[in-house]
């Protein structure tokens, strides 16, 4: 056109919604008055159609009274121009609802980032949160293992000195006895250790869970 847009053209209502859902214009003219689907009824197609996309429309319309005004405003139309229509103030909506469009766009972009922007920083957080817990259970975990180990090096230790003087062939029934009640104190303290330590991974399990 001379307005430098490129238009897309309906018969009627039921066509300009089939056109609006081909070809996706990014600003509406409808007249108010059209067969087989009225502007109103196709303005409200059209805006359901566009879903989050804003898509001005703008009624071009030889009826005035407040009842068509406010049923068009209703039906999703966001501006009116009456019939003999002025071009020069044609245009001027025409370019101020496509700044009001491209302006929309960009903060439904903003808004997408921000929501994006959001959830990494909720993603962060609990990322930092889990990393603290395994710290603290690690270190809960760590103290009974190293009682556990410590108490197993001990008993290899004792083993050691047991088999010096078995082969030495100086091993006393006390050495034996001294070493059997080590071992078993060792096995315990072992055991007891392992388990707490088993039990604090389980624990950790149903929290990660």
């Amino acid at each position: 056109t001379k307005l430098g847009h490129q238009v897309v053209l309906a018969s009627d209502g039921r066509e300009a919604v089939e056109r609006y859902e081909q070809e996706r214009p990014h600003i509406i003219l409808l007249d108010a008055l059209m067969p087989n689907k009225n502007g109103f009824e196709a303005a409200v197609a059209i805006k359901t159609l566009a879903g989050k996309t804003m898509v001005p429309i703008i009624f071009l319309t030889s009826l005035t009274d407040a009842e068509s005004l406010v049923k068009g405003l209703d039906a999703g139309g966001d501006d009116f121009l009456s019939k003999p229509y002025n071009h020069v103030i044609l245009k001027a909506k025409i370019n101020a609802f496509n700044r009001m469009r491209l302006n929309h766009n960009k903060l439904q972009i903003a808004l997408e980032d921000l929501k994006a922007s959001k959830k990494r920083l909720v993603e962060r957080d609990k990322m930092a949160s889990l990393g603290e817990l395994v710290a603290g259970v690690a270190h809960e975990i760590n103290t009974p293992l190293g009682v556990g180990i410590t108490a197993s090096s001990f008993l290899g230790t004792e083993l050691e000195k047991l088999a010096v003087s078995y082969n030495n062939s100086n091993l006393s029934e006390d050495d034996l006895k001294g070493f059997l009640k080590v071992a078993r104190e060792s096995i315990e303290i072992t055991n007891l250790n392992l388990n707490r330590a088993a039990a604090l991974v389980n624990s950790f399990k149903r929290v990660a869970i």
